[in-house]
């Protein structure tokens, strides 16, 4: 008898059944509208946040703006984090546009993304500004309106054609980035206070020595 044979033998067996039986679990797969639905979602959403991404990485390849003292100025387009793939990207556009502040670098922003841009400079006031921290200063929030911003990104997701990538923005989670981004400011201010007061203790000392 041989054993190594025998084995072989089962082993091709329980293959053939296992192919059939995932055979059976495919076709099962196949026939689920919910889940060919599902896929076809996640499909859909691939490709436009893939669109958002590639118009983003475009704006941000774009010359930068020199003024007459030869400083430079570039366009700054990413997504947001905090609110999530599809949303994120959309929230970076509008964001990014404030950078846009020459009529031909607005010119250039419409036809990249699509969109006009007084809708987008629309957005941005409605957006409004969280609270950030530069150069030992916090500049305070500028209010948006949320109601506005809302019926704003429904517009924008229309017009870029995105049906399937999440853009719904609840009141609490606007709310909740203008209150994170405080804090953050507020930390960044009290450890920038806190290595001030180090340096003028160790200025102190050196000084006495």
């Amino acid at each position: 008898m041989n054993i190594n044979k025998l084995i072989e033998e089962k082993v091709k067996e329980a293959q053939l059944a296992k192919a059939v039986e995932l055979e059976v679990r495919v076709q099962k797969l196949l026939s689920d509208k919910l889940f060919i639905e599902s896929q076809r979602k996640l499909t859909s959403m691939r490709t436009e946040i893939n669109y958002l991404k590639i118009a983003m990485a475009t704006l941000n390849k774009l010359p930068p703006f020199i003024t007459s003292d030869g400083r430079k100025f570039n366009l700054n387009v990413f997504s947001v984090p905090f609110f999530g793939l599809g949303l994120g990207e959309l929230i970076g556009i509008i964001v990014g546009s404030r950078g846009a502040f020459t009529d031909d670098l607005q010119l250039q922003y419409e036809s990249i993304i699509g969109v006009p841009f007084i809708e987008l400079q629309q957005a941005v006031v409605a957006l409004g500004s969280p609270a950030y921290y530069k150069d030992g200063v916090v500049y305070e929030a500028i209010e948006g309106n949320y109601y506005e911003l809302v019926e704003i990104l429904k517009s924008l997701a229309l017009k870029l054609e995105i049906y399937d990538s999440p853009i719904e923005l609840s009141k609490e989670k606007y709310e909740l980035w203008f209150a994170k981004e405080q804090l953050k400011a507020n930390r960044k201010l009290a450890e920038f206070n806190k290595a001030s007061k180090l340096l003028d203790t160790d200025s102190k000392f050196t000084i006495e020595d």
